[in-house]
């Protein structure tokens, strides 16, 4: 999550001002001249993760409204964009998948789902020439998936290491490591932590998977405390996390509870309000997410997407809303470079129009100047996005650099601290 906690989107069915849902697609703008150009977007909008999925639609339908408005691409063509739901579930990305690429036939889709999503996703993208471009997932395994996979939001590789130096200052040598079964996320930051917390001189006692569909969690809870860790990792969603700490809640009698470390999955209001009387097992974590820059020209561009989804919508965006957004402006500045809206044109320009690491090049744009890049890209110019969720610059892999801010929970509330890089 970055700089905003997550917040209620109770009533985001009613705002105005980016476009309603519709059966087919969206345009988010006025009236199309000549035919519409497909992306699709699959957020979660059912299941564990469904707080997620709304609020990043609407981050798309904004960044969608203000291209469309200004003109659209490639001479006045308006961005038509269809929505569907990966059920927060790997499976359930399937039947979706399928349909944005075989029947739709869209030129580029962007996703806010979980790793273990986007992983089935790119079974149908990447045989297409599809490009991909995840908000928010963070995976190390895909670092290596292939090159029509793009993402704004740093690997856990990364936060690992943040996680991992947080914990030795915090004091903590000893650590514990509870994540789900069969989710590509809580594996790879498993993975991520034990490597860097033990070259730190720390030691992970325990490191389990466990069920997260099970009736009950009384057996991986009696693990953890039999592990005699100092410090838990806890890496897994937001629901799960509640019946996990609530459990342990119920196992500790007078015991001391260890410190827990808290991953960006669970940077969210929504998580503590779940907890009941477990919330003061959290006061004091350590928590991590990646977050914004805190320079000046970086907080300046997180500052006008705010203005403008708060304008649209009457509320501050959620997590990885701004990565979400983004998305739609690089998908834009890519299909406008290619001069072209198929999909293996797009998909050779996505680098080109974000700016390479190390050295990134190009005249900079960002949120709210689609007339300007547009104009750039038409008069032949190279152009470098530079995004509400940071400059975007992506490696050869497709990943960008990150910025980490370490939160913790104070008084029963959700505290953001400070920025570090890892």
């Amino acid at each position: 999550m970055h700089k905003l906690a997550y917040v209620s989107v109770l009533g985001l069915a009613l705002a105005t001002g980016c476009g309603d849902d519709k059966k087919g697609g969206d345009t988010g703008g006025g009236g199309m001249a000549g035919p519409t150009i497909k992306i699709g977007s699959m957020h979660t909008l059912t299941g564990d993760y469904a707080d997620y999925g709304p609020p990043a639609d609407n981050a798309v339908k904004l960044a969608v409204k203000e291209i469309n408005d200004a003109g659209g691409v490639l001479g006045g063509r308006k961005l038509e964009v269809f929505y569907t739901d990966s059920r927060s579930d790997a499976t359930g990305a399937t039947a979706p998948s399928m349909d944005l690429i075989t029947n739709k036939k869209v030129t580029a889709i962007t996703e806010d789902n979980s790793s273990s999503i986007s992983t089935e996703i790119l079974k149908y993208s990447t045989p297409a020439n599809v490009a991909q471009i995840s908000a928010s997932s963070t995976s190390p395994s895909l670092t290596k998936s292939g090159d029509n996979f793009f993402r704004l939001a740093p690997a856990d590789t990364l936060q690992a290491k943040v996680l991992a130096k947080q914990a030795k200052d915090g004091g903590l040598m000893k650590v514990a490591v509870l994540y789900e079964m069969d989710d590509v996320y809580g594996m790879g930051l498993n993975d991520a932590f034990k490597t860097s917390f033990e070259a730190g001189g720390g030691m992970v006692s325990l490191s389990m998977a466990f069920d997260a569909s099970a009736a009950s969690f009384r057996m991986p809870v009696q693990a953890l405390w039999a592990a005699g860790a100092d410090g838990i990792l806890l890496v897994t969603t937001t629901e799960s996390a509640a019946k996990v700490l609530q459990e342990f809640k119920s196992q500790q009698g007078p015991r001391p509870a260890p410190r827990f470390l808290l991953p960006d999955s669970l940077h969210s209001d929504s998580f503590l309000t779940n907890l009941a009387a477990a919330k003061s097992l959290v006061e004091g974590c350590i928590g991590t997410a990646p977050t914004t820059p805190s320079d000046a020209p970086d907080m300046a561009r997180a500052a006008t997407f705010n203005a403008a989804y708060k304008a649209a919508y009457g509320m501050d965006p959620a997590q990885y809303n701004d990565a979400s957004y983004d998305s739609i402006y690089i998908i834009a500045a890519a299909i406008e470079k290619a001069k072209s809206d198929a999909p293996a044109d797009v998909l050779a320009q996505i680098a080109n129009v974000t700016g390479k690491q190390p050295m990134a090049t190009g005249a900079t744009f960002g949120p709210g100047q689609w007339t300007e890049m547009r104009a750039a890209i038409v008069a032949g110019m190279d152009v470098n996005y530079q995004g509400a969720s940071g400059t975007c610059d992506l490696d050869e892999n497709g990943d960008p650099s990150g910025y980490y801010n370490v939160w913790t929970v104070m008084g029963g509330m959700l505290m953001d601290g400070m920025t570090v890089k890892p």
